[in-house]
């Protein structure tokens, strides 16, 4: 601003004499706060300020251009919406003391912005912004789960939109949706939440899932302060395969009721598959597999279609005794039923040697059924 200078002649009585000069700046200040910015996102306003030594604002003598530099990932705007106006300088004007910008930054963490005059006049000016994450991502945990198994230890980490972890700046809620039939645990399976706290200056929020019914399942991770949420999917496969129908006796060379198979999770409940499910079929010699119930079309498999729970098949034996009948399917427990199969009657012979039996006398025959 503007100082009056007076001389006085303190010893002869001269008269004083009076000159006003004009003081500029001498230092550059923030006078927006540090702000807290999610990765790519434009800021809020911020101002720097030309100031005198009691930190008031004071108008430059001339135009002061003020150089803005940080980490090679943030970027500097005239526009509000940091969409235009890319910029790297600043002008203050006599008129005025103060000039205006946004940021916005990619990696997150600290963001040091730096004021400087080009001509070296004013103090420079220096300010920490936090970039904060922008997304979140869901790691661990297997590509495949059996219905009703608890997952491995899953975690929502918080990130920069290059991907790297980046942390929070106060305790955040993740909040977990998924597929109907999915739980989110805290811990293995034993307390359901829907979320769980990331805490302050962390990046990891770990958590667990089980699924009670099958099929491709998405899980997402999300919170409020982040814009992207993280997103992952699982197939869920039954635990085992199951007879529902009873073992049968048969006779040898004769075609079999109906048998069923049936998908179940590891409490012996039903599940539906989500898409088609073949069951390889494995027997002892002698053994054929129909897909019918007059045995005429052969298969070494039965199917359970999508979204059902069960697949049949018929059989015929040509030899006698038990016979075990295995079904197994990629990812479940494998199931066995011993059936019996007799050998079929064909013929009737006698088991008693030819008789001399006088006239009205009565004899003794045996008659035995034989298979041929």
């Amino acid at each position: 601003g503007s100082v009056a200078l007076t001389a006085i002649d303190t010893t002869s009585g001269m008269t004083s004499v009076e000159q006003t000069q004009t003081v500029g700046p001498s230092i550059l200040a923030f006078t927006t706060s540090a702000q807290n910015v999610a990765s790519t996102v434009c800021s809020a306003i911020t101002s720097i300020q030309t100031q005198d030594g009691t930190a008031a604002g004071a108008n430059p003598l001339a135009n002061v251009t003020i150089g803005l530099t940080s980490g090679p990932t943030v970027s500097f705007y005239t526009a509000a919406d940091c969409g235009s106006g890319s910029t790297s300088t600043l002008t203050i004007a006599t008129s005025g003391n103060s000039a205006n910008f946004y940021f916005k930054g990619t990696s997150g963490g600290a963001a040091i912005i730096t004021a400087v005059d080009n001509l070296g006049n004013l103090t420079q000016a220096l300010q920490t912004e936090t970039i904060t994450p922008g997304q979140l991502a869901i790691t661990g945990g297997a590509a495949s789960l059996t219905a009703g198994v608890c997952s491995a230890q899953l975690s929502a980490i918080a990130e920069d939109t290059l991907g790297v972890g980046t942390n929070v700046t106060g305790v955040t809620a993740i909040n977990f949706s998924g597929t109907s039939g999915v739980t989110f645990y805290s811990d293995a399976c034993s307390t359901p939440v829907s979320s769980v706290n990331m805490g302050a200056s962390s990046s990891v929020a770990t958590f667990y899932y089980k699924s009670d019914s099958c099929g491709l399942k998405s899980i997402t991770a999300s919170a409020a302060s982040i814009a992207t949420p993280g997103t992952a999917t699982v197939t869920i496969t039954p635990s085992k395969l199951a007879y529902l129908s009873t073992a049968q006796t048969l006779l040898t060379d004769v075609c079999s009721a109906i048998n069923t198979l049936q998908t179940q999770d590891a409490n012996s409940a039903s599940l539906t598959v989500a898409s088609s499910t073949p069951i390889t079929l494995t027997w002892p010699v002698g053994v054929t597999f129909y897909t019918d119930a007059g045995c005429t079309n052969t298969t070494s498999t039965a199917t359970v279609a999508a979204s059902a729970n069960s697949g049949t098949f018929y059989y015929v034996s040509g030899t006698a005794g038990s016979i075990a009948l295995s079904a197994s399917s990629a990812g479940m427990s494998s199931a066995s039923q011993t059936q019996t199969i007799n050998a079929a009657a064909t013929k009737v012979v006698f088991s008693t040697a030819s008789q001399t039996v006088n006239s009205n006398a009565c004899s003794t025959l045996g008659i035995t059924i034989r298979s041929q």
